[in-house]
């Protein structure tokens, strides 16, 4: 047995929620899996229940640690309880897998993981990955947000990691998934299938029914829960999620939801994406000519990194005396977003 191992990682593109973070930061690495990236993170959407739910779904649709990542290999739903309950079990489990090149999702107390805002504070059950050891210094290598809520990757020592996953909520929280990176991939850049992608996003399509273009496959069970609950949840699609983002603003100021970030990190990242995505259109001659178009979308997701700081500074003075600004510049950026993207279609 190997005293150490630790798997390659790399900060991910899209940070705003762990189950897309993790696997991002392992194909990050691999300039193969490319053309698969900027094929998917176009199309977005939300539910419009959240005064009901008490809070917003707002998501792009696209491939994460449960499925639709054509180039990770997913062994899922391991139970919790199938590993005895002592600590060099739960310890050994996790490095007999890191030496076979998985890497571990689950979920953990984080009052017992340090560099967490939870730890020796309150109880909070949230995702970890876990991605490296060192036996001698009995430290796991794990990843997620850090106590000042920033992507980073930190260590555990192994007292404090079991502690965490042995006391983890039982039926929510009892699963585990392990994933790797694979290498026989065929799979090849369709600028054909991004066009109808741009499209389902600009028009606002349902596309619960072709979630195959979106990589989507029936080596998981993703495929089969994103579909119903995109029948059955009330989204909405596309262009369309900046409508109820101005109506979660209304909602937050008038105290009908908790106020939440991560509806406009995300909308932020969605457009830090497609810029890089027409970058790349660029740079593989895929178009020609659309310097001004990325010039001008760079001011799409500068603007929408300024409502995202908004709203940050807002929820730190809890005063939201600038939704109302918020509100318009979501407003013309909808307008000016689909004036630039309409041009390639």
């Amino acid at each position: 047995m190997k005293s150490s191992k630790v798997l390659p990682t790399r900060e991910p593109p899209v940070k705003v929620y762990h189950f897309r973070a993790f696997p991002l930061s392992v194909t990050s690495n691999y300039s193969e899996t490319l053309p698969w990236f900027y094929s998917n993170f176009i199309q977005l959407k939300c539910t419009s229940e959240f005064i009901r739910e008490k809070e917003m779904d707002f998501d792009f649709i696209a491939g994460d640690v449960f499925g639709g990542i054509p180039w990770i290999d997913y062994i899922k739903d391991i139970d919790k309880t199938m590993l005895n309950e002592n600590m060099n079990d739960v310890c050994q489990f996790v490095i007999k897998n890191i030496d076979n090149g998985y890497y571990i999702y689950t979920f953990v107390d984080e009052f017992f993981i340090p560099d967490r805002s939870a730890y020796k504070k309150y109880h909070r059950m949230h995702d970890i990955m876990v991605y490296g050891y060192d036996d001698s210094e009995k430290v796991f290598n794990v990843a997620g947000y850090n106590s000042k809520m920033k992507y980073a990757e930190t260590k555990s020592d192994f007292e404090c990691f079991y502690n965490a996953f042995s006391s983890s909520e039982p039926k929510r929280n009892d699963k585990i998934v392990l994933f790797r990176k694979i290498d026989d991939v065929n799979y090849s850049f369709d600028i054909e299938r991004v066009f109808e992608k741009l499209e389902d996003y600009l028009y606002s399509r349902d596309c619960s029914d072709k979630l195959e273009i979106y990589d989507f496959d029936g080596r998981t069970k993703r495929i089969k829960y994103l579909h119903q609950l995109l029948k059955t949840g009330n989204y909405v699609f596309g262009i369309n999620v900046y409508d109820q983002l101005i109506l979660f603003c209304e909602a937050m100021k008038n105290k009908y939801v908790r106020p939440d970030l991560r509806p406009f990190h995300c909308l932020w990242e969605h457009k830090s994406c497609m810029l890089e995505r027409l970058r790349y259109l660029a740079g593989q001659n895929y178009i020609k000519n659309i310097d001004d178009l990325c010039n001008n979308y760079k001011l799409i997701e500068l603007e929408a990194l300024t409502i995202r700081n908004m709203m940050v500074r807002m929820m730190l003075i809890r005063d939201f005396h600038s939704i109302e600004d918020v509100k318009y510049r979501l407003d013309k950026l909808s307008k000016d977003e689909y004036a630039l993207l309409i041009n390639l279609l």
